[in-house]
């Protein structure tokens, strides 16, 4: 399925047909359903028109190429003009083409090569000079450059690209010997970057700045605290699941997945550590008591009534977690506690007839099983009996799964015939 800005096409048009049909048995009238047609606008996809992002991406590297090879033998003067030159022409067809001409593609393309000069702009000028700043600073300048210019266009390329950048700028700050100071990070994260990528409807954008805020938190206490890594990742991913579930908007499911899937894949990677320790308890009850005061206070406000009963699970699941990552509790306790969130996960995708939220389910179902089976059963089994076992397990796993998702589905199709 293709997702452009937060829509699905496939869904788009799902809903058409809808109203279409609802139209013709008399449940509404034409006024209703045009008025509801336009909520839901055609959106077409065209491979051809990556072409010109492409070449607006090659033909700015080639620039970039073609200028450090004679950079030497180039005179200042020279190199100022070329660089200026070079920016200004860029964003003048841009705005000629986007707006004048309504060649919306190619301006576009031109403003996403404006964007990339812009950053070769700041190193070729600091080179000149020979200014030796702090090298994050000069991605910094470049992806404040590009998110004002996508702030003013609401182009999403260029949005992306403002992300990016500003991504690459919180893994070059966090690269350095000292500990990442997040704040300025997550100031202009939820000031500048989430508001963006919302305005402009991109989910590649919202999803983009969720790996920014994942990887900015985990930056901030690597160096510290690093056996808190872990219970971060718990943590925020039950926080984007709940935002999901909690949220109307066209990212709800977006932000349910990436938490699932954190949440998930967190606890899977630990049940096959055993020599995890945590020596440093201070900080893990202060998180647990952040933990106990934020889901009781989610618990308690009446916006979220309506999901209060996986407020409690997910809850429940944090805690446990830590319980057993803190008090060393038996090595097979994480197992249970990772087989009760994927049998919520798929009861859950089952009774909301949600298709990604089962398949990651039972993906994760899968997944745990066959891991637990390595982990085990070749510590004690004969090598050849340890494979052949492991494939029957394999065939029947993949044939139940699949029996029993094609058994959920075909219900779903029951219920709404």
């Amino acid at each position: 399925m293709i997702r452009i800005g937060g829509i699905n096409i496939s869904q788009n048009s799902w809903v058409k047909k809808e109203i279409e049909l609802w139209c013709s048995e008399g449940l509404i009238s034409p006024d209703q359903a045009q008025l509801l047609s336009s909520r839901y606008p055609k959106t077409e996809f065209r491979a051809t028109s990556i072409l010109p992002m492409l070449g607006a991406i090659l033909l700015g590297v080639g620039i970039i190429l073609f200028f450090a090879a004679n950079w030497p033998i180039i005179p200042v003067a020279v190199k100022l003009i070329l660089i200026l030159s070079a920016l200004f022409t860029c964003h003048y067809f841009a705005y000629k083409y986007r707006y004048e001409k309504n060649n919306v593609w190619l301006g576009n393309s031109l403003l996403l090569l404006g964007g990339i000069l812009f950053g070769a702009a700041i190193f070729l000028i600091a080179q000149i000079y020979n200014i030796n700043a702090y090298y994050p600073n000069g991605i910094l300048f470049w992806g404040l450059g590009v998110l004002l210019m996508a702030w003013v266009t609401g182009e999403r390329s260029v949005t992306i690209l403002a992300i990016l950048l500003l991504l690459a700028w919180t893994i070059s700050d966090g690269s350095e010997t000292h500990s990442l100071i997040p704040w300025l990070h997550l100031l202009i994260l939820f000031l500048l970057a989430f508001p963006l990528a919302y305005r402009v409807r991109s989910a590649s954008a919202v999803f983009l700045c969720q790996v920014w805020l994942v990887i900015a938190l985990l930056m901030s206490i690597s160096l510290n605290y690093e056996h808190m890594i872990p219970l971060v990742i718990i943590f925020l991913g039950s926080a984007f699941y709940l935002r999901g579930r909690h949220g109307e908007d066209l990212y709800g499911l977006l932000y349910v997945a990436t938490g699932m899937i954190m949440v998930l894949t967190t606890m899977l990677i630990f049940s096959l550590v055993s020599d995890w320790e945590l020596y440093v308890i201070i900080p893990v009850a202060i998180l647990l008591g952040a933990m106990l005061v934020g889901f009781i206070t989610l618990l308690l406000l009446p916006a979220y009534r309506h999901i209060r009963m996986e407020i409690a699970a997910v809850g429940l699941i944090n805690l446990m977690f830590v319980s057993y990552l803190t008090f060393a509790m038996p090595h097979l306790f994480i197992y249970f506690v990772l087989f009760a969130a994927i049998v919520l996960v798929i009861l859950k995708g089952a009774g909301q007839h949600n298709r990604i939220m089962l398949n990651l389910g039972l993906l994760f179902f899968y997944a745990t099983v066959l891991c637990g089976y390595f982990d085990y059963a070749s510590r004690y089994m004969d090598r050849s009996l340890f494979f052949i076992i492991g494939g029957v397990l394999l065939l029947l796993m993949g044939w139940w799964l699949n029996r029993k998702r094609d058994r959920i589905v075909s219900t779903w199709r029951d219920g709404h015939e």
